[in-house]
């Protein structure tokens, strides 16, 4: 596929590195790498290119100046893929009705093909095998039945990392007042996360209450710390009510639109 990415950030260059496979040209008025594929602005592009797919990866704050030029030039003709946060499919929409838009919500994740990706479209039938083959090298997709779910998706998995990040760090302060070193506690912390989530990952049919119930013995030192963390649902409801702030920043983000 001809794909043209319009932005080379972090998430725009995490994404190229998955789709290696592809003719992939981008643009970027400041690119990090400089060679033949990666051009400074549109004009820069040949006459005659057609894209099949057109990836816009920049900030929602610029998205309306970055856009206009793409839609005269290419219309209705490619499809159309956002991973800015916060801006509706009726933003896009307004620019021509006949776009083949898709929202995208990835994570960093998709930088070692990782990721977690909630999609979203009006014309899914149309553009879901190509939109498919196109993300599932970077991760695992999920559509979904609704756009006001995308908000839900920014708050687990597009913020998602950074919890498991800060249960990392939190558990590396942990084992220092327990008597560990710096070194010693964040390497086991580290470690048990990565070795944690490689259960996960081969143990696909498996929920992650079995898992956490097949490591907890009665009366073990497992359930004694499982224990202070579920008294009164205290842990549950610190990540539901955290998770509900991300939602609720995701939904104010987007009323700015």
């Amino acid at each position: 596929m001809n794909i043209l990415m319009v932005g080379g950030g972090f998430m725009g260059s995490a994404l190229l590195g998955c789709w290696t496979d592809h003719d992939i040209i981008t643009i970027d008025p400041e690119p990090r790498i400089l060679d033949a594929r990666c051009l400074k602005n549109i004009g820069e592009l040949p006459i005659d290119y057609a894209p099949d797919i057109i990836v816009l990866a920049v900030k929602p704050q610029v998205m309306e100046q970055v856009l206009v030029p793409y839609v005269e030039k290419f219309g209705a003709r490619p499809i159309w893929v956002s991973v800015a946060a916060g801006l509706p499919l009726s933003f896009y929409k307004k620019f021509n009705p006949n776009l083949r838009f898709v929202r995208c919500m990835p994570n960093m994740p998709v930088l070692y093909q990782q990721g977690s990706i909630g999609l979203f479209s009006e014309c899914k039938a149309m553009v879901e095998s190509v939109v498919n083959a196109l993300f599932k090298a970077s991760g695992q997709v999920v559509w979904l039945d609704d756009e006001s779910q995308m908000d839900a998706v920014t708050a687990i998995s597009g913020s998602g990392p950074a919890y498991f990040y800060l249960m990392v760090e939190m558990l590396t302060n942990a084992g220092i007042k327990q008597g560990l070193s710096l070194e010693q506690a964040a390497l086991l912390a580290r470690q048990t996360l990565i070795g944690a989530g490689e259960v996960m990952k081969q143990a696909t049919n498996t929920e992650a209450k079995t898992l956490r119930t097949q490591v907890t013995s009665p009366g073990g030192t497992t359930a004694a710390a499982l224990a202070v963390m579920m008294e009164n649902d205290r842990f549950q409801d610190v990540i539901t009510d955290a998770v509900k702030a991300a939602c609720d920043r995701s939904i104010e983000l987007g009323k700015h639109y």
